[in-house]
């Protein structure tokens, strides 16, 4: 029998009464200066500056290990000269939705497992996106977009437990992902107009082979979800190199190995950018 506050969600679900979280607008503006190769660093730097809290996360990235191992970026624009302004859209992006979709982690770990599982899958998809040899443009929103649907559903539980008084336990939590993960993360990625590689990862997520629409960045995804699924040992390496989305990709077991020599890097990479 479903648990109250799953069918409440269930019913909000359905009915469109639920709460798409606002895209920050310096996302937006980030993305677009990022995509544009005539657009000077001084205004990324800019834009950037005007959350005070966001500049000083992107300069502490930028003067992390993992980015900049000597230190020694003092200025927005200095870090965006050093970084290029993709990866400074990357970090923005990541540190932006932590505190956006991901902002109940404190209170719900889920929350938490949740944010960093997507971070790892953003980061992997770039490295998974530079072994099949294709652009790694939009690899890492896809990555850390692909789970926002169940971030969503999680905050609309939330939401939900407190005006009613329900109680959330970790069965219910568990259920209400599975049956609104998907049609959640679907109108959120429509939403904010995501570009289409990031709208079709989120919308094949359950069945990556199935797609009919930016098959290769769904099946990047696939992979780099189930790689960042490794590096939390939630599955073992030997099942993912056998897998259907690594032949879909005509990668063979010595390509996964090859990516698993990574996971240090992607570790560190996950340190800085989650301070």
């Amino acid at each position: 029998m479903p648990d109250p506050i799953q069918s409440a969600v269930h019913k909000r679900v359905s009915s469109g009464d639920f709460a798409v979280p606002l895209l920050p607008g310096v996302i937006t503006e980030v993305m677009t200066l990022a995509n544009d190769p005539d657009a000077p660093v001084r205004r990324l730097s800019d834009l950037i500056h005007q959350d005070p809290g966001l500049a000083a996360h992107v300069l502490r990235v930028a003067n992390s290990p993992a980015f900049c191992p000597v230190g020694g970026v003092v200025s927005l624009q200095q870090a965006v000269s050093r970084l290029g302004m993709r990866l400074v859209r990357d970090i923005t992006a990541a540190a932006v939705l932590s505190r956006s979709v991901f902002k109940e982690r404190e209170a719900f770990p889920q929350f938490a497992e949740l944010r960093d599982h997507s971070l790892a899958t953003g980061l992997w998809a770039r490295s998974v996106a530079r072994l099949c040899r294709v652009s790694v443009e939009s690899a890492f929103l896809a990555g850390l977009l692909n789970r926002v649907g169940a971030a969503v559903a999680l905050g609309e539980a939330v939401r939900i437990s407190r005006e009613d008084g329900f109680e959330l336990t970790p069965t219910a939590l568990d259920r209400i992902i599975k049956d609104a993960e998907l049609p959640l993360g679907v109108k959120v990625a429509q939403t904010w107009r995501m570009p289409l590689p990031v709208l079709a990862a989120i919308a094949y997520r359950p069945n990556p082979l199935a797609a009919t629409r930016a098959r290769h960045a769904v099946l990047i995804t696939a992979l780099a979800s189930r790689m960042a699924d490794v590096m939390a040992e939630r599955t073992d390496l030997d099942d993912v190199a056998d897998s259907d989305v690594v032949y879909a990709l005509q990668l063979y077991p010595e390509d996964v190995d090859e990516l698993l020599e990574e996971s240090d890097t992607v570790r560190a990479t996950m340190r800085s950018m989650s301070r």
